[in-house]
């Protein structure tokens, strides 16, 4: 007799709304085991010295998961939290309540898709079904010819804007059945990845982003409809008037494909506003990335990047230090650089800047200044950060994309202290 039991194993997909990995099991009629895996590898050090996990990323989505949970417990069912590696855990989990479907989204990240695909290894060998579903890109991979995709956004923009390739959103998950799990572990576990950073600990950063996904649709509403900051994103690009979805995108809080249908409802009952085209414009250059980095992976990781280029590069550690550190000869880099140390957090425009810096100016590898935005970012999303690094270096696809144009000696007369930068930030 088949088993029905599932565990539904989230990731960096963190929501009820739009979940295909969640909906699937739901839909097949599953009884469902929701589970959350804090794996010990995403706080051991890179080679450059950086945690994979910063103390302030590790905030951040604890605070998500702890929401899921709560999200979770509020339709009848729970988040289980479990400390250890997957590897080890699914398969004892597997034998102990006798699961026979795996459900979960898929990865992108060479070290993501590694482990997965070694717990996939382990489940085949054990004749429990596994499943995997992309959650975070709102184009169907499914339905494009991924290695004759264009490598320019400009060639690739009339292929993502076919509205039969997004779907439709789906439906918001109301009820589930608590799964009966002897789980001793809650969201404490994160605790001592970070209670000893104050930084992490601060509650009052300069950005405070709240995670979960509850705080993220109400920010899409109010960006959308009640302070209608949608209409003013186009005006200033100096000034980077950023969404700030990206935190809540990267755990997957908010669906992305909710928010490019939302915009485009927007746009079609304001046609005139410039604010919602320049957000879809944004938000399928975001998948142009991940259609990218599906497409190269594991290039995007050399220095020479998807086509090998020859670099001028060194690994200067002490240059690296004054970068991370705040203390180049640049004030406007240093002042994206404090407040990115301190909050986890740095515009659009701030972070062209300080990557070009580091890559051009100072002739440091690039792939250690992802290295050290991976550790950082509370919106932290690895082909994102590693493809627009490699832009930015000018090793990636898209060399149509320049990064804006900052007046910086027109700035520099406007701004002499950290405090005043910190200003043009917001």
């Amino acid at each position: 007799m088949q088993n029905n039991a599932a565990i539904v194993w989230f990731k960096n997909d963190l929501r009820l709304h739009d979940n295909k990995t969640l909906h699937a099991a739901v839909q097949a009629n599953h009884r469902i085991m929701p589970i959350f895996i804090l794996d010990p590898r995403w706080c051991c050090s890179t080679i450059y010295g950086f945690r994979k996990t910063g103390a302030i990323r590790m905030r951040f989505i604890k605070d998500c998961v702890a929401a899921l949970k709560e999200s979770l417990q509020a339709i009848g069912s729970d988040l289980f939290i479990f400390e250890g590696l997957p590897e080890k855990i699914i398969p004892e989990l597997i034998i102990k309540y006798n699961i026979g479907h795996i459900y979960t989204k898929q990865e992108f990240g060479c070290d993501e898709k590694n482990m997965v695909a070694k717990v996939e290894k382990i489940c085949c060998c054990m004749k429990t079904k596994f499943y995997q579903y992309h959650t975070q890109n709102i184009i169907n991979f499914s339905l494009l010819n991924i290695q004759n995709f264009p490598n320019n956004f400009e060639d690739a923009i009339s292929i993502l804007n076919n509205k039969e390739l997004v779907g439709d959103v789906l439906p918001t998950i109301s009820k589930l059945a608590k799964f009966d799990c002897a789980n001793e572990n809650n969201i404490s576990i994160f605790e001592k990845y970070y209670c000893n950073d104050k930084i992490a600990i601060n509650k009052n950063n300069y950005v405070p982003f709240i995670g979960g996904e509850k705080v993220a649709l109400q920010r899409l509403h109010d960006y959308l409809f009640l302070n209608k900051d949608i209409q003013q994103l186009h005006l200033n690009k100096r000034l980077n008037l950023s969404t700030k979805f990206s935190p809540w995108l990267a755990q997957g809080c908010l669906s992305a494909r909710y928010i490019y249908l939302q915009v485009l409802q927007y746009s079609n009952e304001n046609p005139d506003c410039k604010g919602a085209k320049t957000l879809l414009t944004n938000i399928l250059l975001r998948d142009f990335f991940y259609v990218m980095f599906f497409k190269h992976n594991i290039k995007y990781f050399r220095q020479g990047g998807v086509f090998n280029k020859k670099l001028i590069c060194i690994k200067d550690f002490e240059a690296l230090q004054t970068w991370i550190s705040a203390q180049t000869e640049d004030d406007y880099i240093n002042a994206n650089m404090l407040e990115f140390a301190n909050t986890g957090w740095m515009n659009s425009i701030g972070r062209q800047h300080v990557s070009q810096y580091l890559s051009k100016n100072m002739l440091v590898d690039w792939r250690i200044g992802a290295a050290y935005f991976e550790s950082q970012l509370i919106d932290y999303d690895v082909c994102l950060n590693y493809a627009n690094w490699a832009e930015k270096a000018g090793v990636g696809c898209n060399n149509a994309i320049e990064p804006t144009s900052l007046n910086m000696p027109a700035i520099k007369e406007q701004f002499y202290n950290y405090s005043d930068f910190r200003a043009i930030l917001k």
